[in-house]
C-alpha cells in the first residue's frame, strides 16, 4: 500500500505545471538534459518570491530526503558569525584531521588546508574549521539556525507533494556528533532539495530573520556568506560551475549516501547573478561528488538560463 501511495504522489507531482510559459518549459528541458547520464534532481527557484521555475525529478527533489553534507556549512558559518564565535577576518589552522575524544574526524583534503581564513574555509569546504565552530555553537544553536533557514518545513513556492526535512535530535551523545552535525553529516539529518533552495534564497536576498538580533548585523553577516560563496566559484570547490559573463556564487557538498556509507552523493547550491540575484539553483547527483559531478551540471543549467551556451 505504501508503494502505491508513493507512486500516486509522484504521479501527481509530475502532473503539476510549474509554469505555462514557453521559456520555463525550455528551462525545464535544459535542466533535465544537463544531467546527461547522471541521475538525481534539480530545483530552480526565483529569488524574489520563491516561485519554482523548474524542477528535475520531483521524487528526488521534493519527496526524498538527503543528508545535506557541506552545503550546511553555510548555516553553521552564519550561526558562528551571528553568535560572535567567529568573524569575517578570523584565521584557522587545518592539519587534515581533528581528534575529538576517542574519534578522529577528517577534513576534505588529507594534508589539510594549513592556515585558512573564514571565507576560504567556506570556499575550500574545510571540515576541520567547521568541526570547531560547530562544537562551540553546540547542537541547540545549530538546530536553531537550521530552523532560521526553514530546513524543517515545506516550501510555500511549490504546490506539489513535498516532504519535510528531518533535523537531528538534541542533545547529542558524543561531542563528535555535534562536529558532524556542523558539516551536515549527523545521523538522521536529511533535507529536500526544495528546502536547500529556500535556504540559499534567504542567503541571496538577505532575508534570514533571527529573533533578538539586530537586522543590520544579520545583513552584514549574510553578505559575508555570499562573498565566501562567490569565492568558492572563483577559486574554490565550485570552480566547475563558473560561466563566463555571469557572476555565480555557490557551495558544494559530497556527503555519505544515506543508504550506503561507502558511496557519496553530490550537491551544488548557489545563486546568480551575485550582485543582483535572480535565481537559486540546487543540483543533487546520486553517486557523485559536488566538485566534479554536481558543479558541471550546475554550469550547464546556469548557461542555459543566462543564454551563455555553456561558456566558462
Amino acid at each position: 500500500m505504501r508503494q502505491v501511495m508513493w507512486a500516486l504522489a509522484v504521479l501527481l507531482v509530475s502532473m503539476i505545471s510549474i509554469d505555462a510559459g514557453a521559456d520555463t518549459r525550455a528551462l525545464q528541458e535544459s535542466a533535465k538534459t544537463a544531467f546527461g547520464n547522471h541521475s538525481g534532481g534539480a530545483v530552480i527557484m526565483r529569488v524574489s518570491d520563491g516561485k519554482i521555475l523548474a524542477i528535475v525529478n520531483p521524487k528526488v527533489s521534493a519527496i526524498q530526503l538527503h543528508p545535506p553534507g557541506s552545503v550546511f556549512k553555510l548555516v553553521t558559518g552564519f550561526a558562528a558569525l551571528q553568535e560572535g564565535i567567529t568573524s569575517a577576518g578570523a584565521k584557522f589552522r587545518c592539519s587534515g584531521n581533528q581528534p575529538i575524544g576517542d574519534v578522529l574526524l577528517y577534513c576534505t583534503t588529507p594534508n589539510g588546508h594549513g592556515t585558512i581564513s573564514f571565507p576560504e574555509a567556506i570556499a575550500q569546504s574545510c571540515n576541520v574549521t567547521f568541526y570547531g565552530l560547530g562544537r562551540k555553537l553546540g547542537p541547540k544553536r545549530l538546530l536553531k539556525y537550521a530552523r532560521v533557514f526553514a530546513l524543517d518545513r515545506k516550501v510555500p513556492g511549490y504546490k506539489g507533494v513535498q516532504a519535510v526535512g528531518h533535523l537531528p535530535a538534541s542533545p547529542v551523545i558524543h561531542p563528535a556528533q555535534t562536529a558532524q552535525m556542523a558539516v551536515g553529516q549527523a545521523n538522521g539529518f536529511k533535507i529536500t532539495l526544495l528546502e536547500a533552495a529556500e535556504m540559499v534564497r534567504r542567503i541571496a536576498n538577505g532575508n534570514a530573520h533571527v529573533a533578538g538580533i539586530d537586522n543590520s548585523k544579520t545583513r552584514r553577516n549574510l553578505a559575508v556568506i555570499r562573498s565566501a560563496m562567490r569565492l568558492a566559484v572563483i577559486s574554490g570547490t565550485c570552480k566547475n560551475a563558473a560561466v563566463g559573463g555571469v557572476e555565480i556564487a555557490g557551495k558544494t557538498g559530497s556527503p555519505e549516501a544515506a543508504d550506503d556509507s561507502d558511496k557519496r552523493n553530490g550537491w551544488f547550491v548557489g545563486f546568480a547573478p551575485y550582485k543582483k540575484p535572480e535565481i537559486v539553483l540546487v543540483v543533487f547527483v546520486n553517486r557523485g561528488h559536488g566538485y566534479d559531478t554536481a558543479a558541471p551540471i550546475a554550469r550547464r543549467i546556469f548557461s542555459a538560463y543566462f543564454g551563455k551556451e555553456n561558456k566558462r
